[in-house]
């Protein structure tokens, strides 16, 4: 094979409605924990940080890339 991009590997695919579904659950969940939105709005930005170092690590794990 030549020397060129590696196509990329066939990811999972979810549907739409049953990640909006999760996605709104998981925010009501924090609202009523948490209270003050402000709170629950640092938690959603952590989380959603944490998710993307995870994907970031897993498509670099599956591509054979380094950092």
């Amino acid at each position: 094979m030549p020397p060129g991009p590696r196509p990329l590997p066939q990811l999972e695919q979810i549907n739409a409605e049953i990640f909006t579904l999760t996605y709104g659950s998981l925010v009501r969940q924090l609202i009523a924990d948490f209270e003050d939105l402000d709170e629950v709005n640092k938690q959603l930005e952590k989380m959603g940080y944490n998710i993307g170092v995870r994907l970031v690590d897993e498509f670099l794990a599956k591509s054979k890339q380094g950092r």
